[in-house]
């Protein structure tokens, strides 16, 4: 918005005259009661015509015009005085970029750093359509591009683990893209976790029977950071020094079977996820499969959990078959 101001009493005009943004060509008839100057005003910057405007002239036209790179005010009085000034006035456009938006968070992830903006607080008189993002690996002496996103949120990805980085981001709407934000680090990203084999199952242990016996261990303390999808059992009659397949299985316990009575058998496993098998686990205690038909010991670790009309009971085997495998538990209550 150009305006006209009244000036040290030097005007007619009650309140500033306004040329509208976008306007080229204003005609303005101003009276000047005393000599002076007339102040042009191109929002808040003063310029100035600089020749005095006679005792009771009226300034009867005045217009910007373009001349080579420059632009001038003419404006001529009623006494046939023209004037002519170089100037840097003229309406400013409608708009204008935002300012900064400001980095509320940036958070290290894998090769990645997630960032949280507040919008800016000056949008510029037009919609904020977008933001871009910028990283510096060399302590802000230099920026390149990391992306950009319609949202107030962004995941910038493709950085590298283990070096720090500073971030800054900039908004944009229909006049173009405004300043960058403060830069906000340092940050991190981390690297991404290595898929290993699995470590050893514990606490393998084998219950015997009548030319069986059942097998049952823990899962691995170390999944290899990806999930076990089987378990590989053998078992030695040889104290260890030759071993034989049992079996493959998903679940901790398997039966093994086709025993040989009064014969000493000890057993291993191995956790296999998907990169392939882990080690095996320590061998079991031994065990002696036998044809006797005795009755089994009772179970352990009996535990019990209750609500207002239901009572859980969990507990662990017997610690002795009777030489036959468990085919089923007795519940009792008094």
């Amino acid at each position: 918005m150009i305006q006209i101001d009244k000036w040290a009493g030097l005007v007619t005009n009650a309140s500033p005259y306004s040329i509208p943004p976008g306007a080229t060509v204003e005609q303005i008839n101003v009276q000047c009661l005393v000599p002076g100057q007339l102040t042009v005003r191109p929002g808040m910057q003063p310029v100035t015509m600089p020749q005095p405007v006679p005792e009771g002239a009226t300034v009867i036209k005045a217009f910007r015009y373009q001349h080579g790179a420059g632009e001038h005010l003419v404006y001529q009085t009623s006494d046939g005085a023209i004037y002519s000034t170089q100037i840097a006035a003229q309406s400013p456009p409608a708009g204008a970029p935002p300012s900064p938006p400001t980095i509320v968070s940036a958070l290290a992830g894998v090769e990645s750093i997630a960032v949280t903006l507040t919008a800016p607080a000056a949008t510029g008189g037009s919609t904020v359509t977008g933001y871009s993002f910028q990283v510096s690996s060399d302590n802000k002496a230099t920026w390149v591009g990391a992306g950009s996103s319609s949202a107030l949120s962004a995941t910038l990805t493709g950085l590298t683990a283990y070096v720090g980085y500073y971030v800054r981001a900039a908004a944009s709407n229909q006049y173009g893209q405004g300043a960058y934000s403060a830069a906000y680090g340092v940050v991190t990203p981390s690297a991404p976790n290595l898929v290993t084999p699995p470590g050893p199952p514990d606490n393998v242990a084998a219950v015997p029977g009548n030319a069986v016996a059942t097998v049952r261990w823990s899962a691995p303390v170390s999944n290899g950071n990806s999930a076990i999808t089987s378990y590989i059992v053998v078992l030695s009659k040889d104290r260890g020094l030759h071993w034989d397949s049992v079996g493959t299985t998903s679940a901790l316990t398997i039966e093994a079977t086709g025993l040989i009575n009064e014969t000493d058998y000890i057993f291993r496993v191995a956790a296999v996820n998907s990169t392939g098998q882990g080690p095996f686990s320590a061998a079991s205690a031994s065990i002696t499969p036998s044809a006797a038909t005795n009755t089994p010991s009772a179970p352990t670790s009996v535990s019990t959990t209750a609500t207002q009309t239901t009572i859980a009971l969990s507990w662990s085997a017997p610690s002795s078959t009777g030489g036959s495998a468990i085919t089923s538990y007795t519940v009792g209550y008094k």
